[in-house]
């Protein structure tokens, strides 16, 4: 299996090691691990450059062409985030705004809608699920549809300072949480496919940019061709 790991932190806290125990359950997996913002410093500047023509004519597109291609070629995709201010990090905002016009209203990429992705959020106090909900709504809009969520607060600062009975917990789920992952298939929701025939609708009557429409006329989606039949 290949698996990407995207941290919403340069340093290895929490969320890290929370992360790096669920790879752990894994066997003959192939990891490509990334920190963020070290490997995207850069905020988006709203130029729209990707959306009038594709995300390589971003300013940052150097920067965001190993961790893009590393999305597209993975099975499973982990994001591992800490909580500031009750949410995800500012640096896993501005990976998904690097990416916004992979949304289902813009231009879709084939490759999300065969992934499984996990969401790990960890922090001190609270604010964990708000942090985790901050993502799962990029990668369901990105066309994902087995996500799976999990926040726990550790009541520290410090990966070593988390109490015994803690660290096994986190153990055992993680052991669990990997087991559903090997069990799960793929299987795109109704509720993806409804989202997928509505945006289809908005592309039809010209709702869009050009380059999305022609974008959707060359997948063959305005016809009979849809992204979750054929990984292309």
């Amino acid at each position: 299996m290949n698996i990407t790991i995207i941290h919403g932190q340069s340093h290895k806290g929490t969320s890290y090691y929370v992360g790096r125990e669920l790879v752990k359950n894994f066997d003959s997996c192939q990891v490509e691990e990334f920190f963020l913002p070290k490997v995207i410093p850069d905020f988006c500047l709203g130029c729209y450059q990707c959306l009038k023509k594709d995300l390589s004519h971003c300013p940052h597109a150097e920067k965001c062409q190993p961790i893009t291609e590393a999305m597209k070629n993975a099975e499973l995709l982990i994001f591992t985030t800490p909580v500031y201010c009750m949410r995800s990090s500012a640096a896993m905002k501005s990976l998904f705004e690097h990416h916004f016009i992979w949304w289902m209203n813009h231009r879709p990429e084939n490759s999300m809608f065969f992934k499984k992705a996990i969401v790990i959020a960890v922090g001190a106090g609270g604010g964990m699920k708000k942090a985790t909900a901050d993502i799962k709504v990029n990668l369901e809009n990105w066309g994902i549809s087995a996500i799976w969520s999990y926040s726990i607060a550790s009541g520290v600062m410090l990966w070593n300072e988390v109490s015994k009975k803690k660290l096994d917990k986190i153990k055992r789920d993680m052991r669990d949480l990997a087991d559903k992952i090997k069990r799960k298939s793929v299987r795109i929701k109704k509720g993806q496919k409804f989202h997928f025939a509505y945006m289809r609708f908005i592309q039809k009557i010209n709702w869009c940019t050009p380059e999305d429409k022609a974008y959707w006329q060359e997948k063959g989606w305005h016809e009979h061709v849809r992204p979750w039949r054929v990984n292309l």
